[in-house]
């Protein structure tokens, strides 16, 4: 059995859909993924690592639960591995979607 090959994605090639705070929307950005037909949302929230306690924080303390729930989910410390999108950097974290056609 031959070993399985990893599945990239480049993140320079997905379409973003920022819905962060109105005055700094691309604090949080959106995108439909698939995993075949099973639909998807990809959500990237800009973070910094904080120097005093070496802890992930997100750019927008509104945002903040989503790199809670990041972290409680897989059971990480801080900080998690991010990309950069624009020059700014990102935690993704993906969820499943309802139907793939709207974000929810």
């Amino acid at each position: 059995m031959s070993k399985p090959c990893p599945n990239i994605v480049d993140i320079d090639r997905i379409t973003w859909c920022p819905v962060g705070p109105f005055d700094n929307p691309r604090i949080h950005l959106m995108a439909p993924l698939f995993f075949g037909d099973c639909p998807m949302v990809l959500h990237a929230v800009e973070v910094f690592v904080d120097d005093d306690d070496n802890r992930m924080v997100a750019t927008s303390l509104m945002k903040q639960n989503l790199v809670y729930a990041a972290e409680l989910v897989i059971g990480a410390q801080t900080p998690l591995k991010t990309v950069v999108i624009d020059g700014r950097d990102y935690l993704l974290i993906t969820v499943p979607g309802i139907d793939g056609g709207r974000f929810s």
